[in-house]
Parts: structure tokens; C-alpha cells; sequence
């Protein structure tokens, strides 16, 4: 992919980490992604086929068709979340906000299909958001809502 930067400069450059100013919405798929992929696994620890095992082809491939049916389950994630760890579960909900805003034209809308370049860059969003995770973050998050139950 950086080898069609160098060809074309429109095309933005990827980074060997997290860029969390690439509004590119293939990249924001994939980032959203991990991020679903990481809300289920803190609601259901343990859970033996995830979104990743189920989803990430499809959702690689036809992200516009396969986001709605991901975000409505992982409302329910959320909720399941913020009953049992408070701010853990609002941390979460700003970090979709977060990726969701960067969308261009504020659409928070997939296109129906990547092409082949496209699914290579929503690999690399959520190869660089799973690697990311902010552990600090999530544990501040934690600690808050326990602070505030005491």
C-alpha cells in the first residue's frame, strides 16, 4: 500500500502503528472493528466464535451491508458492559464516537463494498486498533467506576 503512495500522493501513507487522524474509511472500518471485537470479548469472556471468527471476511469485503447488523450487537455488548463495570462501558462508547466522527463528510456510513486495496487497509485499521489497546484507559476506566460505587 505505501508502495501507491510513493505513486500517488493522494493516497495516504500508513503508519507502522495506530494513526488516529486517518479518516480513511476502510482503515476506520477495520479500527472499528477490533474495537466490537474487543467490546464482546469484555462482555462475554471466554466466548468460543467471536465477530472475528463469524465476521471478518465479510465485513472486510462488504462493510455498508455487515456494520448495521455488527453495531446493533454490540448494543446489546454495550449494555451488558455498563451494568457490570459502569465506565468501562462508556469508555467504549467514546471510542466508537471517536472512530465514527473521523468518517469524511460525517457520514457514519461503509461504503457496500471495498475493493481489494480497501480490504488490505481495513487489515491494517484493525491489525493497528487490536494492537493498540489501551490498557491504562480501559483500566482508568475501571477504577472510576469503582471509585464512584464506593
Amino acid at each position: 500500500m505505501n508502495r501507491k503512495h510513493r505513486k500517488n500522493p493522494q493516497i495516504k501513507q500508513l503508519t507502522m502503528a495506530l494513526d488516529k487522524s486517518n479518516s480513511n474509511p476502510a482503515y476506520l472500518a477495520g479500527r472499528l472493528f477490533a474495537l466490537l471485537e474487543r467490546i464482546q470479548e469484555k462482555a462475554i469472556p471466554g466466548v468460543k466464535a467471536n465477530i472475528t471468527d463469524r465476521y471478518f471476511r465479510t465485513t472486510s469485503a462488504t462493510p455498508g451491508i455487515i456494520f448495521g447488523r455488527l453495531l446493533q450487537l454490540s448494543a446489546f455488548h454495550l449494555s451488558k458492559i455498563k451494568k457490570e463495570h459502569g465506565g468501562l462501558g462508556f469508555y467504549f462508547d467514546r471510542q466508537i464516537q471517536e472512530v465514527l466522527e473521523l468518517l469524511p463528510g460525517g457520514q457514519a456510513t461503509f461504503d457496500k463494498f471495498f475493493t481489494p486495496d480497501q480490504q488490505s487497509i481495513f487489515a491494517v485499521g484493525y491489525y493497528h486498533q487490536k494492537a493498540y489497546r489501551d490498557q491504562k484507559a480501559e483500566s482508568a476506566a475501571i477504577e472510576e467506576e469503582q471509585e464512584t460505587e464506593n
